[in-house]
């Protein structure tokens, strides 16, 4: 037995373009975020779901995209969350916990994340998530200067002019076990893929 629910009718979208977030209701599609992200200077990567797939449900179902390798998996780029459980109580995440804005997922309060998101999510058993904040990007002006090809194939490689938003580094640890302890804190911190 099972009861489908139509979530076309909550659609919220708003952009907080000075803290690069967009609060969204469960019924908004990626053709409207990314459209309204692009509108206001911003962007979004779009998953393999194409403009058609809600954001909220692909973001817990791991979101796959061509860019993955690049940017993470939609989970990553996850905010605050507003949770409807079978019970119908609502629980909220991140800095929603505190009644603050929803610019942080990990911030105060529980991350509730792990429990709703996966490559075979849960399909509404656990309730519904019915709004929810996501990062949005600065859109990088006259990217094919900025993001320079390099070499000939297969040996190609991009080159980075300096903007002020992407550094490549390139350092070397001590040991295995100081990397390891290095990137597993870069990936909580979700400052890279």
């Amino acid at each position: 037995n099972m009861v489908l629910i139509d979530l076309q009718r909550t659609w919220e979208w708003e952009i907080d373009e000075e803290n690069m977030f967009v609060t969204l209701g469960a019924g908004v599609r990626f053709g409207h975020h990314c459209q309204g992200c692009l509108e206001h200077g911003l962007w979004f990567i779009n998953t393999g779901g194409g403009s058609a797939s809600c954001v909220i449900a692909n973001t817990l179902n791991y979101g796959c995209s061509p860019l993955n390798y690049r940017m993470g998996n939609a989970e990553r780029r996850a905010l605050s969350m507003e949770w409807v459980t079978p019970e119908g109580d609502i629980v909220y995440s991140g800095s929603w916990t505190q009644g603050e804005d929803g610019f942080g997922g990990d911030g105060p309060g529980p991350n509730l994340m792990g429990a709703l998101r996966g490559m075979n999510t849960w399909f509404g058993a656990m309730g519904i998530v019915t709004r929810m904040t996501v990062k949005a990007f600065s859109v990088i002006e006259n990217a094919t200067e900025v993001i320079v090809p390099e070499g000939i194939t297969p040996d190609t490689s991009l080159a980075f002019k300096d903007t002020g938003r992407i550094r490549w580094i390139n350092f070397q640890f001590p040991s295995n076990d100081s990397m390891e302890k290095c990137m597993a804190e870069v990936g909580h911190a979700q400052i890279g893929a």
